[in-house]
């Protein structure tokens, strides 16, 4: 399945606030803006796109966990992630404290904010099954999906392109 990722802020080293950067992919046009994460209220989390790269996505999750762990919040030992289940008043805390580190989702994978998702999510699909990996949505539908009989004997590496490439050609506005 796929999965979201979290985020992080830069900073400018000069008196210790934290500043916007933004990385500009070949095209011309940012591929992920990353705002000041001073606010605990969400109002300031970065947003995610479609094109943000894997590796931006992963610095961004790694940084988002280290607020987590830096406020208390209990992690899996040798994995670096926060615990998901039973979660602590201290794990609370250290949400509500870190909240604007944690990225929002592209929106174009939110049903809330795009009304054509279960279209477009039909298309992520047939892209995925066009470039070779046998999956099957699970229910309700939109929600996720799982390998099929099929499989995928694309490399891990492989499969990630993929399904960005599926995204960007089904969710996106292009």
């Amino acid at each position: 399945m796929t999965a979201a990722v979290l985020s992080a802020c830069g900073s400018d080293g000069s008196d210790g606030r934290q500043v916007a950067s933004l990385s500009t992919a070949t095209s011309g046009v940012p591929s992920t803006s990353v705002p000041s994460a001073s606010a605990t209220d969400g109002s300031s989390r970065p947003q995610i796109r479609l094109d943000t790269s894997a590796k931006e996505k992963d610095r961004l999750r790694k940084s988002y966990y280290a607020c987590l762990a830096e406020h208390g919040h209990r992690m899996y030992p040798g994995r670096g992630s926060p615990v998901q289940d039973n979660l602590t008043s201290q794990d609370e805390a250290a949400k509500k404290e870190c909240l604007g580190k944690k990225p929002l989702r592209p929106p174009q994978l939110d049903r809330e904010k795009n009304p054509q998702y279960l279209d477009d999510y039909h298309s992520y699909i047939e892209c995925l099954h066009d470039n070779g990996m046998d999956v099957r949505p699970t229910k309700p539908f939109g929600t996720g999906w799982t390998y099929g009989p099929g499989g995928s004997s694309q490399s891990e590496d492989q499969k990630m392109k993929i399904d960005q490439k599926c995204k960007i050609s089904a969710f996106g506005d292009g």
